[in-house]
């Protein structure tokens, strides 16, 4: 089904697509991730070397090892604390809103 047929019927673009395209769109999108944390790694070494003292400089694998795994900490601790961030934010918004709405009584949300 062409874009044109799409556009006139009203439909959405990605009704159009398949099982395999959905394959090929995920693994293009995990490849540029990982492309992009490649090319942190291949810029590291260089940059190890300019910070580095040169006692610290006979190691560069442990220092870039640690740098990357302090990295790869952080977003993880980044993605848990914006999901509980976003949660806790929905459950205080949940509790506080009966007092901003007079029309509520004071009664919880259903739910």
């Amino acid at each position: 089904m062409n874009s044109e047929a799409l556009e006139h019927a009203g439909a959405s673009w990605r009704d159009g697509l398949t099982a395999a395209h959905w394959r090929v769109l995920i693994c293009s999108f995990l490849g540029w991730i990982f492309d992009g944390f490649e090319a942190f790694a291949l810029v590291q070494f260089p940059l190890m070397r300019s910070v580095l003292t040169p006692q610290r400089l006979s190691t560069p694998a442990l220092y870039a090892g640690t740098v990357i795994g302090i990295t790869l900490l952080g977003w993880g601790i980044g993605g848990v604390a914006k999901a509980a961030l976003t949660m806790g934010t929905v459950y205080l918004f949940g509790l506080l809103l009966p007092w901003f709405m007079p029309e509520t009584k004071g009664q919880l949300l259903p739910g």
